[in-house]
């Protein structure tokens, strides 16, 4: 699965940290959610199992790194 910066991605929340939150799209791909990421939503909202729209801003495939952002899309919310 190729990553795209600027891409919208659906992932669930596997892991929460005092730094963020870890994403992850599938299996193989996990990146990180930072609060100052995160516009209009709390760290402490999300819950592990969420599913979560994500945008990726920073990829860095020699890592296997992802950053994440956080923002609210209204018209995200009827493709469910």
């Amino acid at each position: 699965m190729d990553v795209e910066p600027g891409k919208f991605y659906k992932g669930v929340v596997t892991r929460i940290e005092k730094y963020g939150a870890f994403i992850n799209l599938n299996e193989q791909v996990r990146g990180l959610l930072r609060p100052r990421d995160m516009i209009s939503l709390r760290l402490e909202n999300l819950n592990v199992g969420d599913e979560i729209i994500v945008q990726a801003i920073d990829v860095r495939p020699e890592k296997r790194e992802i950053d994440f952002k956080y923002i609210p899309l209204e018209h995200h919310h009827h493709h469910h």
